[in-house]
Order: structure tokens, then C-alpha cells, then sequence
């Protein structure tokens, strides 16, 4: 999710941009989870607490901070991979919002203006202006579901059966085959920290697609969670729309089965086959993004892939 303003610079002259040192971490962190709307979790956070996410992107992209002597007013992230660049997170202190501090830390980190380019980005009409001006073109909505217990229950069964993966040179292929890109890095972020696994969908006797399951309660942030705390689901993607809507009807209904009386969560484009069936089934919309690209089509369909989080896509 990238959140920015789109103000004037007129008085940021006191206003440093500067690499994050690891006790801003913490700072980071707490300034992700206000500007998300996750009061709840934010109770649960200690004061000293980072995200992994953070080290990742240190490790795999950039992070600038903006500060104003010992605050910090913002910072923004952006993840380089193999020919392409996300604009990962962009998160503004409220007081100084519409103050241009989100595009300055925009054009400090969204550098390269000859790569393949992809962000997430809230509904804020501001940032959205901001993203087409740099090149950024929306082209889908992305939204945010909740699929409780009784939805998942109520979600048809489909023909196709899952089996749990490793990190196979199968799976990555096919990654790379819907998405466009290779990124066995950001898989191994996700087994190691966020409690994910890889699942193999066949359907008819042939591979259909992936999905990967999320668990807070079995990940490094286990102590942040509740012990109903929902999965996350995704990726996903699928060689065909109709493989695409299987393999996400196909994990959801894994979930129920493997997981009783938790429910899952999932980010999905609005083009995807599978979203009018989760909508019927009582999944809730509980946000709406934008994805935005310089060349959309490099990152593969919306209708063959669920994305990851706004954060990797």
C-alpha cells in the first residue's frame, strides 16, 4: 500500500532525507500500522518491536526517512528485483500531510524512471494524481477482502485438490510464467518470516496453479495475533482465468478444512473470475486500491493472479 500527499515543498527546508538507522525501526514500524488503521495491533506492538518486513526491504530495495531533527515526519520504500521496481510503501505523519513531504520521499526512493515500474496505491486522490504524473498508469482496482468462517463455508467445492510445496524449481517457474518475474527472495521471506506456505493446485490431471497460505500464528510476529487471527492468502496464480478461479476457491476451501473457525484474508483484483463467488459467498470488501504501472501487462493478468500484499505484489 503506498500512501503520499501531494503538497508543496515551501516549508521543508528543515525537512532531512536520510537512510533509516536500526532504532528508527521501531518508529517505522508503529507509523505503518497508524496510517493502515490497525489501532487494534498497535496495542499489541512492543516499543521496541520492528517488522521484518523492513530489514527485508533494507537488504532488497531502499528506505528513506524524513525527519525533522529528532521526529521522524515519514518514510517511504521501494523493492528492486530483476528489471523492475515496486513502490512498496509510502507513510506520511497526519500533522504533516499536504505538506509535499510524500513526494518528496517519493522522488527520492521511485528513482528509476527507465524501469518496469508497479505500485499499490491507496483510493487518496492525491496519490493517485501524484503516481499518473510520474508515469504511472491505474489500471486495475485492488481490493481487500474479509472472508469470514461462514463465508468459507458457504464457498462452493471445485474439482481441483492442493498438495503443500516446497520451494521447487516447479513453483518458481510457474511464479515467473504468470507474473513476469523471478523471486525466489521474496519466497524465502515469506517461509521464513510470515509463516507461509506453498501449495501446488492441479485440476483434470494437470498443474493448474500455486497459492501461498499466510499463518500469523505460526510466522516470527506470532505474538502480535490473536489466536483467531485470519489467514492470509497469497499469491496465487493459475496458467488460465478458469484454473484462476479453482486455485482460489480450491486454498480458501483448504483453509476451512485445515483451519476451523479462523477465517482468511485476500487482496484481489477486481478483473479476477473468483471475486463475484467470493462476494456471494459473504466475503466483505473492506478496502479498495489502485494498481498502477508504467507497463502493466509485464506483471501478468488480474485475472490469473492474486497478488501477495501491496507491499511485494
Amino acid at each position: 500500500m503506498t500512501l503520499a500527499d501531494d503538497g508543496e515543498h515551501e516549508s521543508n527546508h528543515d525537512v532531512a532525507l536520510r537512510a533509516p538507522v536500526a532504532a528508527d525501526l521501531p518508529e517505522l514500524f508503529r507509523l505503518t500500522l497508524s496510517g493502515l488503521g490497525n489501532d487494534d495491533l498497535i496495542e499489541r506492538v512492543g516499543p521496541r518491536d520492528t517488522h521484518p518486513f523492513h530489514s527485508y526491504v533494507l537488504a532488497h530495495g531502499r528506505v528513506v526517512v524524513a525527519s525533522r531533527g529528532n521526529e521522524i515526519l515519514g518514510y517511504a520504500s521501494a523493492v528492486a528485483g530483476d528489471g523492475y521496481r515496486i513502490l512498496s510503501q509510502v507513510f506520511v505523519q497526519p500533522a504533516a500531510q499536504s505538506s509535499g513531504i510524500g513526494r518528496m520521499l517519493v522522488d527520492a526512493v521511485d528513482t528509476s524512471q527507465d524501469r518496469n515500474r508497479l505500485l499499490v496505491a491507496s483510493a487518496d486522490a492525491r496519490a493517485v494524481a501524484l503516481y499518473i504524473r510520474r508515469g504511472y498508469v491505474p489500471a486495475w482496482p485492488v481490493y481487500t477482502l474479509r472472508v469470514p468462517p461462514a463465508a468459507l463455508a458457504r464457498i462452493s467445492d471445485v474439482s481441483a485438490e492442493i498438495q503443500r510445496s516446497g520451494l521447487t524449481r516447479e513453483l518458481v517457474e510457474l511464479d515467473a510464467l504468470v507474473t513476469g518475474r523471478r523471486r525466489i527472495d521474496a519466497a524465502a521471506y515469506w517461509s521464513a518470516t510470515a509463516g507461509a506456505s506453498p501449495y501446488l493446485i492441479e485440476a483434470r490431471g494437470d498443474l493448474a496453479g500455486y497459492s501461498w497460505i499466510h499463518d500469523p500464528l505460526s510466522g516470527t510476529m506470532r505474538a502480535w495475533f490473536s489466536d483467531d487471527a485470519p489467514l492470509h492468502i497469497g499469491p496465487v496464480g493459475a496458467t488460465s482465468s478458469h484454473n484462476a478461479r479453482e486455485s482460489v476457491l480450491t486454498t480458501l476451501k483448504f483453509v476451512q478444512r485445515a483451519f476451523p473457525g479462523r477465517g482468511a484474508s485476500i487482496e484481489i483484483g477486481g478483473p479476477h473470475p473468483a471475486l463475484p463467488d467470493l462476494l456471494r459467498a459473504g466475503a466483505r470488501i473492506v478496502d479498495a486500491e489502485m494498481f498502477m504501472s508504467n507497463d502493466a501487462p509485464r506483471f501478468g493478468s488480474p485475472m490469473c493472479y492474486v497478488p501477495s500484499g501491496g507491499v511485494l505484489y
